[in-house]
């Protein structure tokens, strides 16, 4: 996509830090890239809400789209170059997942659930703000490492999280059950 796409999907809460979000968009304003933030639901909060508005106002490079709707947050991460995420405190994002199946691979600022981004490299845990920063701008300039990582991602994905795949995986744990009656 062109220009390339860096997502944030997330319901929106405190934890989730979106206004971080905002802040690697205005750290990134110089780039060709537009930078889209998508809240699953609208914020609770109507005092972060005001604050994610505030922050984002004067930036060019920056959407912010409330209550979009789990089905639409497909053709987001589909459309997306990068996901990001800001959280520091969480379990294993279905975003991960869904950006994975799609080619997207993830920039996580803390998350990374049982070392997959970084043991597959299928993304970067960059561990603190200004890596972040850097590691968007590193794979925003090099869409041939982005897209080595989302096939890797894409591959990962589908051998460990998709629905069918692991659907055969019980059926034959059944039936080599079955087989010891």
């Amino acid at each position: 996509m062109s220009p390339p796409v860096v997502a944030w999907v997330a319901n929106v809460k405190r934890l989730k830090r979106p206004k971080l979000f905002v802040e690697l968009a205005r750290a990134c304003s110089d780039l060709p890239a537009r930078f889209l933030l998508v809240g699953g639901r609208a914020p609770r909060n109507a005092g972060l809400r005001r604050q994610v508005m505030r922050l984002s106002s004067r930036l060019n490079n920056l959407e912010v789209r409330w209550a979009v709707p789990f089905e639409q947050t497909n053709e987001v991460l589909s459309a997306a170059s990068l996901l990001v995420n800001t959280s520091t405190s969480e379990g294993f994002p279905n975003t991960f997942v869904q950006a994975w199946l799609r080619q997207t691979p993830v920039v996580s600022l803390a998350l990374d659930p049982d070392g997959v981004l970084t043991r597959d490299r299928i993304g970067i845990c960059s561990g603190s703000f200004r890596r972040m920063v850097e590691d968007v701008r590193r794979l925003l300039s090099d869409h041939a490492l982005r897209t080595e990582m989302g096939k890797r991602a894409r591959a990962y994905a589908s051998a460990e999280h998709d629905l069918t795949e692991k659907l055969k995986q019980y059926a034959d744990v059944f039936d080599s059950l079955q087989g010891d009656c």
